[in-house]
C-alpha cells in the first residue's frame, strides 16, 4: 500500500512530497527487516501552495488509479 507523505524542512524552507510504500522481508534468525520506498518525490519551496497543491492532487490520482479502496496521507513536520 502507498502512503502520500509530506516532509517539511523548516531550516531550508522546503516541503518534500511523495509516494511511500514498506517492503517487509525475514530473514534467516526470522527477524522482520521492513525497508521503505519512496517514489515519484519531488521538492519545492514552502512558499509555493498552488504547486504543491497541484502535484498532492496529481499524487492522489495515482494512488487512487492503483488501489481506487484505500489510500493514506501523512504529514511530518
Amino acid at each position: 500500500m502507498q502512503t502520500l507523505v509530506e516532509t517539511y524542512n523548516k531550516r531550508e524552507q522546503t516541503v518534500t512530497i511523495s509516494l511511500q510504500s514498506t517492503e517487509q522481508k525475514v530473514n534467516r534468525e526470522g527477524k522482520v527487516k521492513r525497508t521503505i520506498k519512496r517514489t515519484h518525490a519531488k521538492t519545492f519551496p514552502q512558499t509555493e501552495t498552488s504547486a504543491i497543491a497541484r502535484y498532492k492532487q496529481r499524487l492522489i490520482a495515482i494512488m487512487q488509479a492503483e488501489n481506487p479502496k484505500t489510500y493514506k496521507e501523512r504529514k511530518y513536520l
